[in-house]
């Protein structure tokens, strides 16, 4: 990966900045200079296609607005389609691959990428998405509109963090 660099005041003008202007820049050991008015997100630091798209997901995941269970419905499906496809890519990568390859470094490597995607997806499409209140039960009085608001906010940034988390597993 890439080291980002943030520079306070541009000496010359550049692509993003103007001389006196602050930026961040990063480079590749083999590509040109990146540069950005914003901190760059994990996945531009990296030039794998696979762990950029994993960290993108992840990015995606923790940048979604969860307002309510439906969006938590839309989100994983999100997630559950990129995982295919991040899967789909390795697989052919792998299968592109002469047979002798196919069982060394790269091969079990890919070979590993594609199980860990397909364990995530698993992990993904068996989480628990049925919201139930625990405030109905508790002592005499009605929860109120905010208690139970709070509940469901907190509710949802719990399965934003189950989400993650099985998405995070897939970083090998």
């Amino acid at each position: 990966m890439a080291k980002a660099q943030f520079v306070k005041a541009a000496r010359q003008d550049n692509p993003v900045a103007k001389k006196g202007e602050s930026y961040w820049w990063w480079a590749f050991r083999f590509g040109g200079k990146h540069y950005s008015k914003e901190s760059p997100k994990p996945s531009q630091l990296t030039q794998s296609a696979y762990m950029g798209g994993i960290l993108a997901l992840g990015e995606m995941i923790d940048e979604f607005p969860l307002i309510e269970a439906a969006d938590l419905g839309m989100l994983r499906d999100d997630v559950d389609s990129q995982l295919d496809e991040l899967k789909s890519t390795c697989e052919d990568s792998l299968s592109n691959m002469p047979e002798g390859l196919q069982q060394g470094d790269t091969g079990q490597m890919l070979q590993e990428r594609i199980d860990a995607c397909d364990s995530a997806q698993s992990d993904v499409q068996s989480l628990d998405y049925d919201f139930q209140t625990e405030l109905d039960g508790e002592g005499d009085e009605a929860p109120t509109d905010e208690e139970k608001a709070e509940e469901i906010q907190n509710w949802l940034e719990d399965k934003r963090n189950e989400l993650s988390e099985a998405v995070n597993n897939c970083v090998i």
